[in-house]
């Protein structure tokens, strides 16, 4: 049963393919061409007005509250924003936040999610290279905004949100922070109202009342107006990953990488108005991108779990039992987490028939655990960094996989071109089996760059050396593949320090900057041992293991911790007068710093 229904679904994918060359053969009308993710939100809204949009554990909007919620977010917005500049949302994900990003989009502007729980270092690293126009603060730290020097140009998400009265579709009613006066944090008052000089007609008994009304001829016209200037390749969202100088770097996104993204996505995987997709990545990681723009695109629900659920899975599968949840997209860290913490042993959500896993490299074992829970699932293994949308390559696991075989990366998506280059930037053709080359990706779904950082996109984002008659920009991965003989991909690994750990990307050397940081650190080094998924830190310097992950919980978020420490008396040099990783991590298996 289960392979017959695999083959079918790749049967259906081929189908695909032919459809979509047709279709891209027949004139697009300019009313057919979509240049704003809000399409998707509007289309859906009229569509199935009274429909479950999004919903977390405190609230949830239908399609039609959404889209006026977010309407009435970006005219308030719009006072205080230019297009096409940042806007940051300083909160967890939830149905809220989701409003305020759509909001963000109607003002003209791109959104960016800082994690209240990063250390303060990171929160000002980023923070100092967006400049945002706006800090939309839903957390419950504002201590933290202030401490990172964000006193001015801050408002709380309450605010925002419900300081107008209307209210989402909710179990328990939620306080309207307009009447109070209050922020939603106890004992601190919104020192934001008098900032920006929200009008009376924005508040108050009065306000409320007239914002139960549509909005005024007025904002409309300006919604009207910004959203006539879009055009498809304006920035939609900047999410941020490791940087090798120890600065994090933004990686800026357009609307038309998303459209071109989650048109194909959908179709591909069949996910439709019937789905209810369970969120388990962070807003400001890539993952979610697919949760969202895909519910969006199809009228599907999202269902937003929140992170410290993951800490007591019997809650993570309840929610999905309880919310009916069709589609997981989640990282292999937040799979493989469920079932070691027996979650699935806890019960076997009922509904679940689609589940999409990236970030990392699926354990086998792992994989059979979801799959005997799973029988007549559709399985899919995905591969693609930020910096391409989400992903570029897929797998539909249509057999059976021993332990010692290694998943396939599998195929490019629909109008992605997806090859490898060996060492002299010469093509690995797919006939050349077990050939290692660098995976390059080209294709609209490319990034804009990397924001205010010329020479990391310069160096990530090159010419294609294999065009020399008209400029064509490729995406550079760094990671390592070759072709099987059955013809699809499959990853070999980094051609630089950057490793893939617990979903993220992470540069090694930007944890080895915050190590150097340590007063009581005289050197380090890191290096990734990929068979026990951690990561290792050699350091010279204090003895105590305890003092060290503190101070880089202070510098780093969690996931870039290292997960060992190691006390040398020297690090090594290669003959090249740099530090030689290789003989210390070989020194590491053997042994001999236990």
């Amino acid at each position: 049963m289960q392979q017959t229904r695999r083959w079918k679904h790749i049967r259906s994918v081929k189908i695909y393919r032919s459809i979509f060359v047709v279709r891209h053969l027949e004139p697009a009308r300019m009313e057919d061409i979509m240049k704003n993710v809000l399409e998707y939100l509007e289309q859906s809204a009229q569509k199935y007005p009274d429909k479950i949009a999004v919903k977390d554990t405190a609230c949830a909007y239908t399609y039609e509250q959404l889209w006026k919620k977010a309407r009435h977010i970006g005219s308030r917005l719009t006072k205080h924003t230019t297009p096409n500049h940042p806007v940051c949302v300083f909160a967890d994900k939830s149905a809220d936040t989701l409003a305020v990003f759509f909001g963000i989009v109607y003002a003209g502007c791109f959104y960016t999610l800082v994690d209240p729980s990063f250390p303060e270092a990171r929160i000002r690293s980023m923070l100092s290279v967006l400049e945002p126009d706006m800090i939309v603060d839903g957390s419950n730290a504002p201590d933290k905004l202030a401490a990172c020097g964000c006193t001015e140009r801050v408002i709380r998400m309450e605010t925002l949100v419900h300081g107008l009265k209307f209210e989402c579709t909710s179990s328990e009613d939620i306080e309207n922070v307009a009447q109070t006066g209050t922020d939603g944090v106890t004992g601190c008052v919104n020192r934001q109202k008098e900032l920006y000089a929200i009008d009376e007609t924005d508040s108050g008994e009065n306000g409320d009342a007239d914002r139960q009304k549509e909005l005024s001829e007025i904002e409309n016209a300006r919604l009207q107006e910004i959203r006539e200037s879009m055009i498809d390749t304006d920035p939609l969202y900047c999410n941020f990953t490791s940087g090798s100088t120890g600065t994090p770097k933004g990686v800026l996104v357009a609307h038309r990488s998303v459209i071109e993204f989650i048109d194909q996505f959908t179709e591909i995987f069949d996910i439709t108005k019937v789905d209810v997709i369970g969120n388990q990545a962070p807003f400001d990681f890539d993952v979610s991108v697919k949760d969202i723009y895909s519910a969006m695109k199809v009228g599907a629900t999202l269902v937003v779990i929140p992170k410290a659920y993951f800490m007591f899975p019997n809650s993570v599968v309840d929610m999905l039992d309880e919310n009916h949840v069709t589609t997981l997209i989640w990282a292999v860290s937040a799979l493989c987490l469920l079932n070691r913490l027996h979650g699935l042993k806890h019960k076997v959500p009922a509904d679940i028939n689609k589940i999409l896993f990236s970030g990392e490299a699926m354990p086998i074992r792992q994989l059979h655990a979801w799959q005997s829970c799973y029988p007549d699932a559709m399985f899919v293994n995905l591969y693609g960094p930020t910096e391409i949308t989400c992903n570029c390559t897929y797998h539909i696991l249509d057999r059976e996989y021993t332990e010692e075989e290694k998943l396939p990366i599998g195929i490019p998506f629909p109008n992605e071109r997806v090859f490898l280059l060996d060492e002299e930037n010469h093509l690995i053709e797919p006939g050349s089996v077990g050939k290692i080359g660098e995976l390059c990706v080209a294709g609209t779904t490319l990034a804009l760059g990397y924001y205010r950082n010329a020479a990391a996109t310069a160096k990530a984002f090159a010419a294609n050396p294999l065009n020399p008659d008209y400029p064509e920009t490729i995406y550079r991965t760094g990671d390592l593949a070759s072709y099987g003989g059955d013809g699809l991909l499959y990853f070999a690994g980094r051609k630089d320090f950057q490793i893939k750990h617990m979903g993220h990307r992470i540069e090694l050397e930007e944890i080895e900057h915050a190590l150097a940081a340590i007063p009581e650190i005289e050197g380090a080094a890191c290096f990734y041992d990929r068979a026990k998924n951690k990561v290792v830190a050699c350091y010279i310097g204090i003895d105590d293991k305890k003092y060290l992950i503190t101070a880089m919980k202070n510098k780093v978020p969690d996931y870039m911790v290292p997960n060992v420490f190691c006390k040398v008396d020297m690090l090594p040099l290669n003959k090249n007068g740099k530090t030689d990783k290789k003989l210390l991590e070989a020194q590491y298996k053997e042994g001999a710093f236990a």
